[in-house]
């Protein structure tokens, strides 16, 4: 009897104990399920290769599996290798295989023409694969011209091509270069017979000496190959004179000594390299405009054993040219390719700037590389550019190699550093190599952590402190938070400091758990056994919190490696605990097992920890916990089942909310209803792999609203049995009719009708391509397009295939629906529905209206041509291609030349045309008061200058103002065909003239636009510039002209939008006197290519002003900023430049382009009476 009453009393004690910590346990497995679950992933997803995979130095071999070949070659090919670095070459055998291979895939073959080895049977596969395609559909254009390059290059198929191309050799007019050059190389490795008279005549051609030179080259590399000695020895003779001529072109010299070091073992070489250490020019060698290269350092790079030693003794020479040279062949092997030999002669370097000559940062990087070898002479040198360096980057990347040697001497220096450095970025130097030396404690690193966690404990405090920091030389961080902030980022520690962190953390969680969780946040971040251990040990003892569960089930395969004895205790708990661990061995048969325990605790977290995992349990089973009577059991069964994302599933889920239309299936990871992925924070999700929400925040927010306007109709509309949609292109499919609505711009769409026929072929096309299994799409082919997403819904419910990436991502959702975009369909504005009389005017596919004007019978509207648009833009191709393969046209002159076409042609698709009986007539000339057509008065001198949309503020008279916009033209600039002319210096932007084109007004700023700007006037008829007397702020600029009394309006405000409450100022320009004016200023702002259309009486003009929500059409009144509305039309942004309102007639004209600028309308609307 004492037994069982004992045991009835440790029954009891364990319930109350489950009891209390059941709400703790509940709230936490709720949080989990609350958590975003990741999206399913698609096969080449799930592929993961090690990165030694991918080694350069380790290629697969040539009977690997196909797709290690096709992956690995693939990855070469598309690899970016700096300087003179180039991508492995395939063997042939592998070669042929990958030719062979994409034969299914042709496409994708000019991917791997850059590994391709030059090999007689290899070009013959690739030529038979190209004969092939010559007018196949399932490649490019672009294709064929990589493939044809590649054969010329690399066969004898087009040698009579690269002959004929290799006779038009010569210098480059812009480059140090040689025009043909390739072609030439070529031409001399493939064919000798035809590429010898060719070099021979070349070699001899006094007008083109840097050509002269690399002809000689190759006749070089030609008898080296052939081993003529005869012709060697003539050659070298040549070739060393050109190197040894200061007169000759930097190329020039080059070139030649780049032949004769290819094999630099011939007799007298060494004593030849070693005499030209004293010729200073070779220590710079300038080869064009400010590009220069350094020769003498490549030999000693490809043999250093043998130069290093002999170097080293010309270091100190008494010949200064040879002492710097000798310094500049050593001082190259730094950072990574560090050698003691090669830098300790060049210590005293260090302490003395001027001890050689530094062609480019070179001293920097000796600095630098003192971490990277063992000197611990170097330390006293060290602590000296700590202590005296000027340059910020000297004195930091000394403190950080300072770190290496752990030198007690350091400390001192390196805290007096710590303190008087204000930049956040220098301070982590001081601070790395402080904690190496010893002068920074376990308890100091951790109080320091402490306080940085208590700092960003708020979304305002972690703004504050881990965003860019502006300002720091006035108000830098405390010294403590920058310590704190430097050891939260780091990725492990000490044992015994990562021990005493979370001991620190156990103590915070009874007096702070606020600190607490912010403190196990960084140390999760952590890597190592240590950090490991401890938080599966916090795991097992149930004082994990959220971030740390998480943790855990990310980093399983590292922890499976890490600490597999502490996991092993982990699955021998209960409850969430044991769920965890089994999850991170990622054990699906032990996971369904907890499933079907009769524990609600295991079960939920069981589902959870399945859920984020991505782990398959049966359907069935979980099916059956919908209903239980455990609230929250049966949402985790329903947040699986959501995530499972199966047929059977989804019928699962989609059944138990009838009537609701629930929309499943993932974007980039499943949101659980009424949880917006945003409300957590970015590096949770990150480690969930949902980052997207954090990015596209307000984009995920409209794509829930589509979906929320969607469920409503299905709900509203008990005929309605189906809807389809994506990117504003909708199919409503009713019991009798089936109704398509696309571009359904912001102002209006088209409609019509689907025949039956239409219908089932939309319908076998969703079956076909399995839309309802879909994962979501994720990539980055073509142009970016964001996120988008295709959904569907039937009377059940519906489910969504979210796409992310660039156009290949997307395209498949278009193609659905473009077959049935056809036909002569009307465009239907929304706001039709709330304004009578809405008249279309004019909607032509091809003639797109741009602005109207109309003065009683004379109706004129400018058009686009959109057709002969098109013939303008393959025009300008075609042109930009001639200058393309023009080798004598440097890159900068190929570039103003397409600018300079683009900007002459401009207009050349408009013209104005009369509107005469409700249809377009014949062309009308431009009128006065609407300069659209502008000419560019600029042009040629206008390159480099910001463009300016707004033009009368910019222009006057013959001239227009522009601002420039890099180093070599900074100022403000008075332009004109004739030529340019700085009228002030500084970084200046957003110019305005005065209407009598007297006085220009700018923003100027000493510093950087980040900073708060003032503005300047400039008189132009003296040149003499004055600062205007008011206060700076972050944007402060002239923004228009006021007609009333010729004043500039000047607005003032802290950011660049209208949410911060601008202020508004007058300025008299030949005055300078400003004084704040308040009212609606919009209209004025908003003049871009014309000024507002005057409304019959004094300073009152027509004005159309958008609020967000509607425009609204008045008065305007230019002296007391007044704006009268007279029409208001929902649901469509119009501005002042769009409209013209015949007041006679009571007509409101205006013209509208499409969200996407690719359709444009000309309507009209009733004008009501003033009232």
């Amino acid at each position: 009897m004492p037994k069982i009453v004992c045991r009835l009393i440790l029954i009891l004690i364990l319930a109350a104990s489950a009891a209390a910590q059941e709400p703790g346990t509940a709230r936490l497995l709720r949080a989990l399920l609350d958590l975003p679950a990741p999206a399913p992933k698609t096969a080449a997803d799930e592929i993961k290769r090690p990165e030694s995979f991918y080694d350069d130095r380790n290629p697969p071999p040539d009977d690997a599996p196909l797709e290690d070949l096709l992956d690995y070659w693939n990855i070469k090919a598309s690899a970016f290798y700096s300087g003179a670095g180039k991508p492995p070459t395939a063997s042939v055998r592998t070669a042929l295989r990958i030719v062979e291979a994409v034969r299914e895939e042709p496409a994708k073959f000019d991917g791997f023409l850059k590994i391709l080895p030059v090999d007689k049977e290899v070009a013959e596969s690739v030529k038979l694969l190209f004969d092939l395609k010559q007018s196949s559909d399932d490649v490019s254009d672009s294709w064929r011209e990589k493939v044809r390059d590649w054969l010329k290059f690399n066969s004898d198929f087009y040698v009579d091509e690269l002959l004929a191309d290799a006779e038009k050799a010569r210098d480059h007019k812009e480059y140090a270069s040689v025009v043909k050059s390739a072609e030439l190389t070529a031409l001399a490795r493939l064919d000798w017979e035809k590429a010898a008279p060719v070099l021979a005549r070349l070699e001899n051609d006094r007008a083109n000496l840097r050509t002269a030179v690399f002809a000689k080259t190759l006749i070089y590399e030609h008898a080296l190959r052939e081993k003529d000695a005869g012709l060697l020895d003539r050659l070298r003779d040549e070739l060393e004179a050109i190197v040894e001529n200061k007169n000759a072109s930097g190329s020039e010299r080059d070139l030649a000594f780049d032949a004769l070091t290819a094999l630099p073992d011939w007799p007298g070489f060494d004593d030849w390299y070693l005499s030209l250490f004293a010729d200073e020019t070779l220590l710079e060698l300038r080869l064009s405009g400010s590009s220069t290269t350094a020769p003498l350092n490549g030999i000693v790079q490809k043999n250093p054993d043998k130069w290093i030693p002999v170097l080293t003794k010309l270091v100190g020479s008494r010949t200064r040219a040879v002492h710097n040279a000798a310094v500049n062949a050593l001082v190259q092997f730094y950072n990574r390719d560090a050698r003691k030999d090669a830098l300790e002669p060049l210590l005293p370097w260090i302490t003395d700037p001027g001890w050689a000559k530094d062609t480019g940062d070179y001293r920097l990087r000796l600095i630098q590389s003192m971490e990277d070898v063992d000197l611990p002479d170097s330390v006293p040198a060290l602590i000296w550019v700590v202590q005296n360096d000027k340059d910020q980057y000297n004195r930091a990347y000394a403190a950080q190699s300072l770190g290496k040697y752990k030198d007690l001497r350091a400390v001192a220096v390196l805290q007096s550093a710590l303190a008087n450095e204000p930049e956040e970025y220098f301070r982590e130097f001081f601070i790395r190599s402080l904690i190496a030396c010893g002068g920074l404690g376990e308890a100091g690193q951790i109080a320091a952590l402490e306080s940085y966690a208590t700092a960003i404990l708020t979304p305002e405090g972690f703004k504050k402190i881990d965003e860019k920091y502006e300002h720091e030389e006035e108000n830098p961080l405390p010294v403590t938070i920058s310590i704190g902030k430097y050891l939260a980022k780091q990725k492990t520690g000490p044992e015994t400091y990562v021990r005493a962190v979370f001991e620190r953390i156990g103590e915070l969680e009874k007096t702070n758990p606020a600190v607490a969780r912010k403190l196990s946040e960084i140390a999760n971040k952590w890597q190592g056994k240590a950090v490991d251990a401890e938080i599966i040990k916090r795991v097992a003892d149930g004082r994990a919190d959220l971030d740390t569960i998480v943790t855990v089930l990310v980093r399983r395969h590292a922890l499976r490696e890490s600490v597999p004895v502490e996991l092993s205790w982990l699955t021998a708990k209960s409850g969430l605990a044991q769920a965890v661990g089994v999850g991170v061995f990622e054990d699906e048969a032990q996971l369904t097992s907890l499933v079907n325990q009769t524990n609600p605790e295991t079960q939920t977290a069981a589902l959870a920890v399945a859920r984020l995992l991505r782990l398959k349990l049966p359907v069935r089973d979980v099916g059956a916990l919908l209903d239980s009577t455990d609230k929250l059991l049966a949402l985790a069964a329903e947040r699986y089942l959501e995530s499972e994302d199966g047929r059977e599933a989804r019928e699962l889920v989609l059944a138990r909310h009838p009537g609701e239309f629930l929309i499943l299936g993932a974007r980039d990871c499943f949101y659980p209803p009424k949880t917006a992925g945003e409300e957590f924070g970015k590096e949770l999700l990150t480690k969930l792999g949902c980052s997207l929400s954090f990015y596209y925040q307000r984009q995920m927010a409209d794509l829930d609203k589509e979906e929320e306007s969607l469920r409503r109709e299905m709900r509203e509309n008990k005929d309605l049995l189906e809807i389809y949609a994506a990117g504003g292109t909708v199919l409503r499919v009713f019991g009798d009719r089936a109704v398509l609505r696309w571009k359904n711009d912001s102002a209006y769409f088209f409609e019509k009708a689907l025949t039956s026929e239409e219908l089932a072929a939309f319908h076998n096309s969703i079956a076909a391509n399995k839309i309802d299994e879909m994962p979501p799409r994720f990539g980055d082919f073509g142009i970016a397009m964001g996120i988008s997403q295709f959904v569907m819904i039937d009377r059940q419910g519906g489910r969504r295939v979210f796409a992310y990436g660039g156009i290949g991502v997307v395209l498949w959702m278009w193609t659905l629906f473009s077959p049935y975009e056809q036909g002569d369909v009307k465009p239907q504005f929304k706001f039709a529905k709330n304004i009578r009389g809405l008249e279309i005017l004019l909607a032509d596919n091809r003639y797109s209206p741009k602005a109207v004007w109309k003065d009683g019978g004379d109706f004129r509207v400018l058009v686009e041509d959109t057709e002969r648009k098109r013939e303008i833009e393959d025009e300008l191709d075609r042109l930009d291609k001639i200058d393309d393969e023009n080798e004598d046209l440097g890159y900068e002159t190929r570039g103003i030349n397409a600018r300079r076409r683009r900007a002459e042609r401009e207009f050349a698709a408009y013209e104005w045309r009369r509107l005469e009986n409700g249809k377009l007539g014949g062309p009308a000339g431009e009128p006065a008061d609407i300069p659209f057509l502008r000419d560019h008065l600029e042009f040629p001198s206008m390159e480099n200058l910001a463009e300016d949309d707004d033009i009368p503020l910019t222009r006057s008279g013959s001239f227009v103002i522009r601002a420039g916009d890099n180093l070599d033209n900074y100022g403000l600039w008075k332009a004109n065909r004739a030529g340019r002319t700085r009228i002030a210096e500084g970084w200046l932007k957003n110019p305005v003239t005065t209407a009598d084109g007297k006085w220009v007004v700018a923003s100027q700023t000493d510093t950087n636009w980040d900073d708060p700007n003032y503005l300047v006037r400039i008189d132009l008829r003296t040149g003499r510039v004055s600062k205007i007397k008011m206060p700076a702020a972050k944007n402060l600029a002239a923004v228009g002209r006021v007609p009333a009394d010729g004043k500039i309006l000047l607005r003032s405000a802290d950011d660049y939008t209208d949410k911060v409450n601008p202020k508004y100022y007058l300025l008299d320009a030949e005055t300078g006197a400003v004084r704040e004016v308040k009212g609606v200023f919009a209209p004025l702002r908003g003049q871009t290519f014309r000024q507002l259309q005057p409304a019959g009486k004094p300073d009152e003009f027509w004005a159309a002003v958008y609020d967000g929500e509607a425009t609204e059409i008045g008065i305007y009144d230019d002296r007391l900023f007044s704006f009268k509305p007279r029409l208001r039309l929902p649901e469509i942004a119009l501005d002042s430049m769009q409209i013209w309102v015949d007041e006679a007639a009571k007509k409101v004209y205006f013209v509208y382009g499409d969200d996407f600028g690719q359709a444009g309308f000309l309507l009209a609307v009733p004008l009501p009476d003033e009232k």
